[in-house]
This record gives structure tokens, sequence and C-alpha cells, in this order.
């Protein structure tokens, strides 16, 4: 059987996996993994359950990527965009990139992990936030192949599906007026759903209920890619200087996807 597969790209951080699980199941069909990439065991699968002509699939791909990752055809895109300063923070708390190769592979693990604490307090002192968030934040605005799917800046990614006709739905829009953008990705997709069965999958892929459920079936592992953040949290998180280097570097297509810039 030929499926209609729907693709959901994000750069790192985005929602992606958020989105994936919610189109699934706004229209009623299998998450069936990471787009191109069918031995890898991703954690937006679900759903397997679900009788549908449709499939839903998660990707971080390149428009240039998307096209040659697969050979099975595509039927929509979705891309969510989420502020850049907030993919910052949350990718500090996610990543935990290696200062290098070197260092984890003979000093950690050979020699720091032989004494009690001695790796936790190496962590601590040299893969501190502080550094996660400034690995984070050079990867977002010139790309760094060492973190995954990173090797593009935030701005190079974003820019290439806006100027697609495949359909773009912002991250804080998602979290502000949910039943608006569940309709747009319905229309975009192809298909219409009741008001009930909208609000229903909603409060099912919300934040609190799907953890709680991923818990409770014994999935708490698939819990580790959800973490709820305000959408100002970069405010309290990220110094002027850094703020002033992502607006800097990213401010036109900041502006083009609506996000305010504050200092520059």
């Amino acid at each position: 059987m030929s499926y209609k597969n729907v693709v959901i790209v994000g750069y790192p951080k985005s929602g992606t996996t958020w989105l994936t699980r919610l189109t699934a199941e706004l229209i009623g069909c299998p998450v069936e993994g990471h787009w191109g990439r069918p031995d890898h065991d991703d954690s937006a699968i679900e759903g397997q359950e679900r009788t549908s002509e449709y499939r839903c699939y998660k990707s971080h791909h390149s428009l240039e990527e998307l096209d040659r990752a697969s050979e099975k055809s595509i039927h929509s895109v979705l891309y969510i965009v989420r502020d850049p300063r907030q993919i910052i923070v949350s990718g500090s708390y996610f990543f935990d990139p290696a200062r290098s190769e070197w260092v984890d592979q003979y000093l950690v693990e050979r020699v720091l992990g032989r004494i009690p604490g001695a790796e936790n307090l190496y962590k601590s002192v040299f893969r501190s936030r502080s550094y996660r968030k400034r690995r984070v934040l050079e990867a977002l605005l010139y790309g760094d192949s060492r973190l995954t799917w990173a090797d593009l800046p935030w701005a190079v990614h974003v820019e290439q599906y806006t100027e697609t006709d495949h359909l773009i739905v912002r991250y804080e829009d998602l979290l502000e007026e949910p039943k608006r953008q569940c309709v747009r990705i319905l229309d975009h997709v192809g298909l219409k759903r009741s008001g009930e069965h909208i609000e229903s999958s909603i409060h099912r892929q919300s934040m609190d209920v799907k953890k709680r459920a991923l818990i409770e079936s014994g999935n708490k592992e698939k819990t580790r890619v959800m973490r709820k953040g305000s959408k100002k949290e970069w405010k309290e998180n990220l110094t002027m200087g850094q703020v002033k280097e992502v607006e800097k570097e990213a401010e036109i297509i900041m502006s083009k996807m609506g996000y305010e810039t504050t200092v520059v």
C-alpha cells in the first residue's frame, strides 16, 4: 500500500516531536519515526495501533536533504519554527557536548571514571550549563556538525522552508492558540476533523498529559526530550551579550518570523 506521508520538520529543539505527535493524533495515524532513518528508534514513535492511509514522520533535514533522505513520496510537509533564543536555552538542557573526543574517551572514561565522583565533578565544571549554552548558541548561529542535526545555522535552515509552499507553524502560536493551528494543519494536509476531535487531540498531546501517559506505560525514556519552559525563559537565562549576538546574526529571519528583537 502506498501511504500519504506527512513529514514534520524543524530545527533541533523547536518542538518537532510535539508537532509530529499532535499531527498524527489529529489525522489518526501512526508516527513511523524519523524520515529516512527506518532503523532509528525515535522518541516520537507512537500510535502503531491506528489504522490510516496516512503516516507521520519527524525530521530535522535541511530542505536540500529532505527529498533525497528517502525513496518514499511526500504528501505534505509541515515546518515548525521557534524563537532561536529559546532554542538555546532548551538545547542547553538537552545537548551535552564534549569539549573534545580525546578528553571524553581517554581522560573521563579511562581515568576519571575509575574515581568515585570525579566524572560528575568534571562535567559540572567543564561541561556546565553555561558551557552548553555557549556551544548551542554557536551551533545555532554558525552551524556545528558535532551537535546532532545542527550542521546548518538556524537562519539558513528556517529560510529554506519559508521560501516554499510548505506550512510554517510557529511554536509560540501552537502554545497560545492550539485549536487555530490544528485547523491550519488539517487544512494543509487536506482533512477535516470535528471540534471535539481537535480539542481531544490537543489535550492528549499536551505536555503534562503526554508525559504522565508515557511514564505510566513504561516509556519514561521518551520523556527525555520533553521539557516545559516559558516562551520568554531566555530573558532569564541568556546574558545581554548573548542576546545581542543572536539578534545581530539572525535579525532578518527573526523579523520575518515575527520575533521581536530587543537590543539590535
